[in-house]
């Protein structure tokens, strides 16, 4: 070895960690479920249905044939709940994961919630009766409901019909007519509950009332005012006399007022014996006769009240004069 040469020293040994296993890559989320999926089983179902259909029913009285077709039905009708379920499974897994599933769901039970307290009994409205309106029914859209003198009535936020009805009113037409009290329809409409909301709302309710009018002339005229207006409904659809259907006789409101009617007798030169019906209020009955100069026949009532709910309108003008 000649002096020119170094002995280099050995390096020294480096400490290897010890090999760590593998880690596996985290596996992909798996692709959402094809809608092709679904067509192509619903293809495929419309098709074994179509084809079953084709086969003579003669076929199938033999036992064995219709065994084979039973189990068959059973196997494809298992196959497909199978794969429909395992398909719906995935779907249903995958959506909320999307945002516009999310979205849809919020937006719905924001008004959902509500939609269902509206249709609920949640807003009190406080009618109006006269304390002297005999025992009644009170419906609410077909529903009876129990009511108490000077309590309220609770409905959902829509529109209603209201009912008020005798204790004892008679189902049969013809009776009814000739009833001393009548039922009578009232509307509550959207606007009317959602203003309750808000504020004190109370409408007038009560029953109607007959009232007979008895002439000894024909063509008498008598004019029914009210201490009051009259309620817009009546105004709008006044109910008819008993006798409207079988003669001349009408009762219509006067002309640009709201708390007048106009009666109308036959003409019948004796008469007519006939009824009205009102609701409750004071009212004063005027009778005249055209081209006739005696004095008007004027009677006052109250209704409901004590005193008999008959007027007799005796002659106004001496053989018609």
């Amino acid at each position: 070895m000649s002096s020119d040469e170094i002995i280099q020293p050995p390096a020294p040994a480096v400490a290897t960690a010890p090999a760590q296993p593998a880690i596996p890559p985290p596996e992909a989320p798996a692709p959402p479920p094809s809608r092709a999926v679904a067509i192509w089983l619903v293809l495929t179902f419309m098709n074994v249905t179509l084809l079953v259909l084709l086969i003579p029913a003669s076929i199938f009285d033999d036992k064995k044939i219709s065994f084979v077709v039973n189990l068959i039905s059973a196997v494809v009708t298992g196959g497909f709940f199978a794969a429909g379920f395992i398909w719906f499974k995935d779907f249903f897994l995958a959506l909320p994961q999307r945002r516009g599933f999310k979205v849809i769901n919020i937006v719905g039970l924001c008004v959902l919630i509500p939609f269902h307290v509206s249709q609920q009994n949640v807003v009190a409205i406080h009618p109006q009766i006269d304390p002297a309106t005999p025992k009644f029914k009170l419906v609410v859209d077909k529903d009876e409901r129990t009511y108490e003198p000077g309590g309220n009535v609770r409905l959902s936020i829509k529109s209603h019909s209201i009912t008020m009805a005798p204790e004892n009113e008679s189902t049969e037409a013809e009776s009814k007519e000739q009833q001393p009290v009548k039922s009578r329809s009232f509307s509550v409409n959207y606007k009317d509950v959602v203003n309750a909301i808000f504020s004190d709302y109370r409408p007038t309710w009560g029953l109607l009332y007959s009232v007979g009018i008895i002439t000894e002339d024909a063509n008498v005229e008598v004019q029914v005012k009210r201490n009051g207006d009259f309620d817009p409904e009546f105004l709008k659809k006044p109910p008819r006399t008993e006798l409207s259907d079988k003669s001349s006789t009408s009762f219509t409101p006067k002309a640009g007022s709201r708390n007048e009617f106009v009666y109308r007798g036959a003409n019948d030169p004796l008469g007519c014996n006939d009824h009205v019906y009102l609701p409750e209020g004071e009212y004063v009955f005027v009778a005249s006769q055209p081209g006739c100069s005696k004095e008007l026949d004027k009677s006052t009532l109250k209704i409901p009240g004590p005193q008999s709910r008959s007027l007799l309108f005796k002659r106004l003008c001496d053989n018609g004069q």
